[in-house]
This record gives structure tokens, sequence and C-alpha cells, in this order.
């Protein structure tokens, strides 16, 4: 049974006695010594390149008392609460009670160490399911990891984030994902960066007039501005919280979700907006405005915060509804005296076009204001065996004779072998046509993050024919991924 955003399935109770383990065959790593004891902290670390697969060395020969890493329970959520905000400042109360009311959250979420009795490092982790076109993937994000300055330069973050992995492993992930402002400390174990901050911003102002400008442009050029399915009056407001079965009708049909999107169900959805991660939610009502719950006009919604727009999801058949969405959220950031109005969106969006012509500015990047977001993928192989369906379908779009696809990543050697019936993965051989590439490479191509052909010319990828470039390209395009940043702004 596939588990939704805020659904999740448990392996079984672990007692928070037992020892913490680095094993991926335990489900929860409870509360355990730190195992190794090493030079006071003057002495270097350990190279970066070197594999961190067990819990890293933490203590000093003169400790007090041993740190110790495990998972939390309920009676360490204020002192959790006490460390995130005097090392973050955040979160703020009503943040940090909306997390602990996410649907079935539990405290062994979070990991932690223990110097006595005091936490001195914390990680949290929140499971999901995201889009990958038409499948869907169980993912782990990574948030809130942050160790105190005196412990600092030991290991406890690397431990942590080891911890974590395995713990994503056991609970059936298939890549974990964060939001950081350390890239560095996530590149050394294996992640890659994955996404992009994607937004426009302009003067509020100058949307309006462009927007107007091209509305009378595009009626000009039209005979009727809407074809008779389309004539009933439009009107938009501030949202009824009956209507939230719409919300969730428009964002699961929206093409934009494709992919990066996270599947968000019933209970999610009533804990996303009770969190209050917002100022308003608008909607497009077409015809009458009544209250049908079987039937609901309302074809489109926009989701705000301080003159960002977060989110905007409409009916796929009724593209004018993105106009009266946003000339009001346009109109009520005037009357808060908003001078600035921002607009996060796939890239691809037409409302990116109406910011530039109004003299805004467009940004596309890895990095912003100093957050990159990254990923990695756990098991490469199993992630491969996921995609089958998806590979299939690609191969019988560009009619693609039988054959195979081999890769060589460093001692690693597999081959894709399909044909119009089926794709399957098998280990041992590469065959004629095989690519060879280090395992960063590797994740990127499978998360649809690497253009192929400008990856061969920078001798990223080495290829043994030119038939295995032409496989690259259809098996592994590059994606638009993209995902809402409503999910992550705090209450």
């Amino acid at each position: 049974m596939s588990a939704t955003a805020g659904s999740r399935v448990r392996k079984g109770n672990v007692s928070s006695k037992s020892k913490c383990s680095a094993s991926p065959n335990s489900s929860r790593a409870t509360a355990g010594v730190i195992p190794t004891v090493v030079a006071p902290a003057s002495v270097p670390q350990q190279p970066a390149s070197t594999p961190q697969r067990t819990v890293s060395p933490l203590v000093t020969a003169t400790a007090p008392a041993a740190l110790r890493l495990g998972s939390a329970n309920a009676g360490d959520h204020y002192p959790i609460f006490d460390f995130l905000v005097g090392v973050f400042r955040a979160p703020s109360s009503s943040e940090f009670q909306a997390q602990l009311e996410e649907p079935f959250y539990e405290p062994t979420d979070r990991l932690i160490v223990k110097h006595g009795t005091r936490i001195v490092a914390h990680l949290r982790m929140f499971q999901r399911e995201i889009r990958f076109g038409p499948l869907v993937l169980p993912m782990t994000g990574v948030a809130e990891l942050a160790t105190l300055s005196p412990y600092r330069h030991r290991g406890l973050a690397s431990a942590l984030l080891s911890a974590a992995e395995d713990r994503m492993r056991d609970e059936g992930a298939v890549a974990g994902f964060v939001r950081t402002t350390v890239p560095e400390l996530f590149a050394r174990r294996g992640w890659i960066v994955w996404g992009r901050h994607c937004y426009s911003v302009a003067r509020t102002r100058d949307i309006l007039a462009q927007w107007n400008v091209m509305e009378q442009d595009r009626q000009s050029r039209e005979n009727a501005v809407r074809s008779e399915s389309k004539s009933l009056p439009l009107s938009t407001r501030i949202w009824r919280h009956v209507e939230r079965g719409a919300l969730m009708r428009l964002y699961a049909a929206n093409p934009v979700n494709a992919y990066g999107a996270l599947v968000r169900s019933d209970d999610y959805w009533r804990w996303l907006v009770s969190r209050r991660g917002y100022d308003s939610i608008y909607v497009v009502i077409e015809g009458r405005d009544k209250l049908d719950l079987d039937e609901t006009p309302v074809i489109g919604y926009a989701v705000t915060k301080a003159g960002r727009i977060v989110e905007m999801m409409t009916d796929p058949n009724r593209p004018y509804a993105v106009g009266q969405l946003l000339t009001r959220v346009c109109g009520d950031a005037i009357e808060r005296d908003i001078d600035i109005v921002r607009l996060d969106a796939p890239p691809n969006a037409q409302l990116h076009q109406v910011f530039k012509a109004a003299g805004g500015q467009f940004r596309n990047r890895p990095t912003d204001g100093g957050q990159t977001l990254m990923a990695k993928v756990l098991d490469p192989l199993d992630f491969l065996r996921r995609l089958e369906p998806l590979l299939l379908e690609r191969v019988r779009q560009c009619e693609a004779p039988a054959g195979e696809l081999g890769f060589v990543v460093g001692e690693h050697r597999f081959r894709l072998v399909y044909n119009r019936r089926q794709v399957r993965l098998d280990s041992g051989r590469v065959g004629r046509s095989y690519v060879t590439c280090g395992m960063a490479d590797l994740m990127q191509l499978l998360l649809g993050q690497l253009d192929c052909q400008v990856a061969i010319r920078e001798k990223q990828l080495t290829v043994s024919t030119r038939t295995t470039i032409d496989l690259l390209t259809t098996f592994f395009p590059r994606i638009p991924f993209w995902r809402p940043p409503w999910d992550e702004l705090p209450a």
C-alpha cells in the first residue's frame, strides 16, 4: 500500500534504551554511546574523501561524560526547542508545535547527540512522497541539522547524517533531500545539487500595468475572450475551509507538478492549512458563488505570504483564471503598501514573461539566499529498477529498437536491456554501448538533472559509441524539476 505525504510505514517499536547501531538492518537508531575515543579536537579530521559508513569518533579521552547519539523521545521536545532557538533563533513556538502536529509525526524522527543530559547536536527527518513523472517515489527530507559551537569539528553532524541515511534505507526511502546552508558538508557524503530556486520579482504597479496591456492586446486579436463554455462570470475572493477539496483536486491535476511536487494526502492538506505558513489563500470562482461541495466552482487558487506568491494552481482548461488571481494579489499588495511582488513558479510558467516585461528580474539558480537544494540517491540500482516503467514509456515514445545500455561506475558494471515490451536491469555486463561515469554523475542522470550532451563535451561522461549518446538522451532527458515552496514555509 502506498503511503502519501503525511503517512508512513513503521517496522516496529524499539525500546529507547537499546543501543545505537550504524547497521542498515536497524530500523531505529536509539540512544547509544558513541563507541570510539579520539585525540583532542586540535588533531586534524579525516580527509573529506574518506567514506564514513559508521559513527565517527566524537569524544576526547578526558571527557567527563560520553556523547550519546540516538533517537529523541517526547520528553526531549522542550530541550530540543530550546536548543534550536539557541542555534538558529528559530523555529517559533507556533512552528515547533506545528511540526509536532504533522500527521504521523513521531519523536523518533529527531536524532540527537547528548553530552550527559545536554543536547549538543540535532537532526530532524520527515517522510514524503514525491512525484516523478507517472511514478510516486518515497523520499525523506532532512532539516534542522545543527551542533552547538563548543562541540563542532568533532564529526557530530557527519555522524547524525550517517545515522539518518541508514534510517532512510531502513524505512524504504529511495533518496534523501535537503535545503541547506552548508552544501559542502552534504557534498562530502555524496549528496548532489537537485533542483533550482526559480522565481521572478517586479514592482507591483508595473505588473498590473503590464498585465492590462497584454490583456487589451489579446482581446483585440480575438473575437471573444472566452468561448461559450467560458462565458460565466468570474470572481476572486479569500478561500473558505469547505473548499479544501477543490484545492486538492486542482493541485493533483496540475501538470506543473509532474516532477518534484509532494503528494499531499487529505490529512496532510488539513495540517498544511492549519499550520498557517501563509497570509492569504485566494480562489477564483466561475459562475455563481455558492457552497456546493460536490461540484465546486473553484477553478484556481493562489497562496501568498508577505508579497510572495508561493503557489498558484489553475484548471488547465481555464488559463484565464491566472489573470484573475494575479490582479487580485497585486491589488491587495498595493493596499498593504507592498511595493515588490515575487512569483515562485516553474521555469516554463508564462507569468515569468509578464514579470520580465514589467521590468522585473527572473532568477533560476541552484543557490539563493545562501540555501542550496540537494539530494542523495541511497541505492542507485534500486532507484533505477523503480524507474523501469518510466524508461519503458520513453522507449515506446521514441520507438527505439531493442538493445542495451551499459554503465561503468567505479567497480560496478550493469546494463539496461530494453525492447518495446519491457526494460530490465542486469548486473555484471555492459555490452557494446556503455557510459563510464562517477557516482555523482549517475545520480544526476537518474534524477534528470544532467544535460548529457554538455556532460559528454565536458568529459563528465565517457561514451563507447555514438549510439550511447542517443540512448542516454532517450532514457535520461533533463527534466523540469520544481517543488512548490508552500510546504516549507514555517508558521
